[in-house]
């Protein structure tokens, strides 16, 4: 007897909605073509704790390009698993990096924080997987914000009715030469079904979070009792939870390392 094919179509979805239906460029001089949607958001008061939005924009809805991450990998004793940045991983990066010691210097290399940024995106090429989630290098990011600057484009670039950008991936070429991203030809490109828009995923949503990193905590890392040992439960920043680093709106250049849009860890 066949498997029941509504059923395991169901059931693909519910797996692909968990996982956030995650998107990575393929290598060659073909190029990947990709749509890029904008997406809504309501403002929560999680959001403003964390520094995402402030108080002034509480309960309000926004409409927003990406979500930025900024994250740290080789912090947990173990596990490769990626966490977000906060203050106190910031502090420690710093101090590492300024250090007079070599070996602390290339511990500092280690969890150098990335910067990427979620977006909703549909591959022009493989429009069955509908809206996917990309996080693309601040390189990719920095040449869409170049063109959404361009008085001649804003906001006309994106959704159904938008360009597509071709994003040429080569990952042995130097970190700032890896992605090649150009707007196409308006006569290239066409308008794609509403239905796509309606697919679009909110990247500031808690459940979603955990296909780019999870949260810090220090029991968990490599800074685990590096203050002595804590006893009861302990504060929320003696266990490192504190506020993560805030995410900055706009055009913004990337001081510290970055992704290289591949590595995403899915939970």
């Amino acid at each position: 007897m066949p498997l029941d094919p509504n059923k395991y179509k169901k059931q693909q979805q519910e797996l692909k909605s968990k996982r956030g239906n995650t998107w990575k460029p393929s290598e060659g001089e073909a190029g990947n073509i990709i749509r890029v949607f904008l997406f809504g958001h309501k403002v929560t008061d999680e959001d403003v704790k964390r520094g995402f939005y402030g108080k002034e924009n509480l309960n309000k809805a926004q409409q927003e390009l990406n979500f930025k991450v900024v994250r740290h990998f080789s912090v947990l004793e173990d596990s490769k698993r990626p966490v977000f940045s906060t203050a106190f991983l910031m502090e420690k990066y710093k101090a590492w990096r300024d250090s007079n010691e070599e070996s602390v210097q290339e511990q500092a290399k280690e969890i150098k924080p990335q910067t990427a940024y979620a977006i909703n995106i549909l591959d022009i090429n493989d429009m069955e997987k509908g809206i996917q989630t990309w996080l693309c290098p601040s390189t990719v990011m920095d040449s869409i914000l170049d063109y959404w600057n361009d008085p001649d484009y804003g906001d006309s670039i994106f959704g159904c009715k938008g360009r597509d950008f071709k994003i040429k991936f080569d990952k042995s070429a130097p970190p700032a030469k890896m992605y090649m991203t150009k707007l196409r030809d308006e006569k290239n490109c066409k308008a794609v079904g509403s239905n796509y828009q309606e697919q679009v995923k909110d990247l500031y949503d808690p459940k979603l979070r955990g296909i780019f990193a999870i949260d810090f905590v220090q029991e968990d890392s490599i800074f685990a009792g590096e203050n002595g040992k804590k006893s009861g439960n302990g504060s929320k920043a003696e266990k490192g939870e504190d506020k993560p680093v805030a995410a900055k709106k706009g055009k913004t250049k990337n001081g510290g390392g970055e992704d290289d849009g591949h590595e995403l860890f899915n939970d």
